[in-house]
């Protein structure tokens, strides 16, 4: 099969254009869309003067007028042009032959044009046919006029990619009324129509990539379907960062490695499975094609897909990483798991450690006899702590009578927390969202990957940005309904416990909760407080409440940081 430059055009169009000229030179084009049952006429005239009013009507085969509209001409350059826009037709106006008649008074003679009208009665006919049709590519093809779909794609299936056409159309379920008759069942007709247009488009694009063989091939399919299926728009029902892949997809998409991959790929037959054979594809390609450096990038860039114990990597010197990522560079690796393998292989040579992330980690299940899952900030935190017997307290509004004094002591030697001035800590002032998201992602010692965030009281240049960001690619932060993240707002006991919770990948519940106030807490932190709870790592205000809607102290930070820590 070859594409070549004849995919061109679009898969579906849901307007038909139609062009007329008069014989005194004034034009109008009339353009249809059956899925809201509307037209657009516009067009340009040969007269001396613009700004005059023109009227439409549309009339049925008896003269009658079906509707009237008006507007008014203008300049446009050096022309004099008009447009009525978006002339919402009759529900029940059922199919066949009108007139669009134009007049005003800079017109010598009105424009007549003829106008077919497709209907919702045969809009339902007709997906009724293609429903019921053994071939229904065929079928559709036999009305792709009335349609107004661009069938040029199917034109371009070899055998395999037909049979895989039919697969996916026939697995379309076309839910139709009886009759056009009423709103219901003309609501139904549009909304069953835009369906077969989006099943015509996934069926070609599968269709067409299973046909690809050669460049030129892969290269026309890429133009066609990247973008428009959105291959390049960030998802976040998938595991991927389509922005940050598509950006190395323009580097690879021409290569030879890339282009075999596609030529390869086999029994892919949802575009979910296309989209991820896709970015896997662009990524491997990266490995084969380009220098070790920029193998390295993109590697820790997506060590959610790649298996890499980057701790483990970290320890080595800049030549040795170095020479790990060199030895893997221009080979063709089949998958993810494969290129992760050889990494932690030659990782493992120049270490004598595994290069793979250790099993269970990130946070783990939450394990018995007391102790709580940990993850990251154990390792993080522990490790930046040996930083010497730095034990003299810094702070002159807290010591070693306060509850919290160890934890205070303990995380502003490791870093995690700050004083608000000289010499002052002020345990008792509450939290900011964005102070909290500080101290979690340095005791996790999370790097910035210049991640931006999709919250919109957030500053690019804000001092918590990049705190946030992290938090954010780690799913700790997720916002709220209006994709804010309220930095300044002062941070809840039951929102800082379920952050925490969050923060920790735990996959366990704690018994049932004990606080006299356990009826107030709201039911999204109700298992961050049992668990936590549970463990020993909150215990309440002394009073028997937990107090989920009071803002947390800085102390109260500290002291819960620090037992997860220490635990």
């Amino acid at each position: 099969m070859k594409f070549r430059k004849s995919l061109i055009a679009a898969a579906v169009c849901a307007c038909q254009m139609l062009s007329f000229v008069s014989v005194w030179a004034n034009t109008a084009t009339i353009s249809a869309d059956i899925t809201d049952g509307s037209i657009s006429v516009s067009g340009s005239l040969d007269t001396e003067r613009a700004k005059t009013q023109l009227i439409l009507r549309l009339k049925d085969s008896s003269g009658t007028d079906v509707l009237a509209e008006f507007t008014t001409s203008r300049f446009q350059g050096d022309e004099i042009v008009f447009e009525f826009e978006k002339i919402f037709l009759p529900w029940d106006l059922d199919s066949g032959s009108y007139t669009v008649e134009i007049t005003g008074a800079e017109l010598e003679k009105p424009i007549i044009q003829s106008y077919e009208h497709i209907g919702t009665d045969r809009v339902l006919e007709i997906l009724t046919n293609i429903r019921d049709a053994s071939d229904i590519g065929s079928e559709m093809k036999k009305y792709s006029h009335e349609l107004a779909l661009d069938m040029s794609d199917y034109d371009l299936l070899d055998q395999a990619g037909y049979v895989l056409f039919e697969d996916v159309m026939e697995a379309l379920e076309l839910d139709l009324p009886e009759t056009h008759m009423g709103d219901e069942n003309r609501e139904k007709i549009n909304t069953e129509t835009e369906k077969l247009f989006g099943a015509y488009k996934n069926a070609t694009c599968l269709a067409l990539f299973e046909s690809i063989s050669d460049k030129d091939d892969a290269s026309l399919w890429l133009n066609r379907y990247y973008k428009a299926l959105g291959f390049d728009a960030e998802n976040d029902k998938t595991e991927y960062s389509e922005k940050k892949i598509t950006a190395y997809f323009e580097d690879v998409k021409n290569t030879d490695t890339f282009v075999q991959k596609l030529k390869d790929a086999k029994s892919l037959d949802t575009v979910e499975k296309v989209k991820a054979y896709v970015y896997e594809s662009t990524l491997l390609s990266v490995i084969a094609e380009k220098r070790s450096s920029v193998v390295k990038d993109m590697m820790l860039e997506f060590t959610d897909l790649f298996d890499i114990d980057t701790k483990v990597l970290e320890k080595l010197s800049v030549s040795k990483q170095s020479a790990c990522f060199t030895n893997i560079t221009g080979t063709v690796f089949e998958s993810f798991e494969a290129a992760s393998d050889a990494l932690a292989d030659e990782i493992e040579k120049a270490s004598g450690s595994s290069g793979k992330k250790p099993s269970g980690g990130g946070g783990g299940g939450g394990g018995g006899g007391g102790n709580v899952a940990v993850g990251n900030f154990a390792s993080a935190s522990k490790a930046d702590g040996n930083k010497g017997d730095e034990t003299a307290n810094v702070f002159n509004d807290i010591n070693s009578s306060h509850w919290a004094y160890d934890a205070v002591l303990e995380l502003s030697k490791r870093g995690i927390l700050n004083g608000k001035g000289a010499g002052i800590f002020a345990p008792e002032d509450s939290v900011t969202r964005g102070e909290f998201i500080k101290m979690i992602t340095t005791a996790m010692a999370l790097k910035n990957s210049g991640t931006e965030t999709p919250f919109v009281d957030v500053a690019p240049d804000a001092w918590y940005a990049p705190y946030a960001a992290m938090a954010y690619k780690q799913g700790i932060v997720l916002g709220d309904n209006e994709n804010r993240f309220n930095p300044d707002a002062k941070i809840t006991r039951e929102d800082m416990v379920t952050i925490l919770y969050r923060a920790l990948n735990v996959n366990a519940e704690g018994s049932a909760l004990s606080f006299t106030d356990s009826g107030q807490i709201s039911d999204y932190a109700l298992v961050a407080v049992g668990y936590f709870s549970d463990k020993g790592i909150v215990n309440g205000m002394g009073d028997g409440r937990f107090a989920p809607k009071e803002s947390a102290t800085r102390a109260q930070a500290a002291k819960i940081l620090y037992n997860i820590i220490m635990n």
